[in-house]
């Protein structure tokens, strides 16, 4: 439906805001090699996504991911 497809769009656009704050306060290279790190594993993720509703969890995901480095609660694997 049309409200679905603008609710998914919503949520990546959300997301893309939220990564360019994260990277934009990034204090130092060790954050911004671990966003940078994880943005391509999130990538290849959502790229294997077989429908909206799972684009649209690993993008809810990746938000609560990003919050968690931005936070040190993440550490580097």
């Amino acid at each position: 439906s049309c409200a679905g497809l603008f609710e998914h769009y919503r949520i990546a656009q959300r997301a893309q805001h939220i990564v360019e704050d994260a990277l934009q306060g990034a204090l130092g290279a060790d954050y911004r090699t671990q966003l940078e790190s994880t943005r391509d594993r999130f990538l290849a993720y959502r790229d294997r996504c077989p429908n909206r509703q799972c684009i649209a969890d690993a993008y809810l995901g990746r938000m609560r991911e990003i919050r968690d480095i931005m936070e040190g609660r993440l550490q580097s694997r």
